[in-house]
């Protein structure tokens, strides 16, 4: 089992943009801007933690099915 270059491009992709997300919220602690890292400290952590509460929260079918203790 292969792992698809598509696959590798969006997880490459998605690293590249939690660097940057980071790298700015330091980028401003590092010129004193309280008010801005704050801001950006906030969103990079929202950003990131949101779809994994979506992908935590997500049932399937099988889990939610009534007939499911009948197998």
């Amino acid at each position: 089992m292969s792992i698809s270059p598509v696959f590798l491009h969006m997880e490459l992709a998605q690293e590249r943009a939690r660097r940057i997300s980071a790298e700015r919220a330091v980028l401003a602690v590092n010129e004193h801007d309280e008010h801005k890292a704050r801001q950006l400290a906030r969103a990079h952590d929202l950003g990131w933690m949101e779809p994994e509460r979506e992908q935590i929260q997500a049932r399937y079918p099988h889990e939610t099915n009534d007939f499911c203790d009948d197998e």
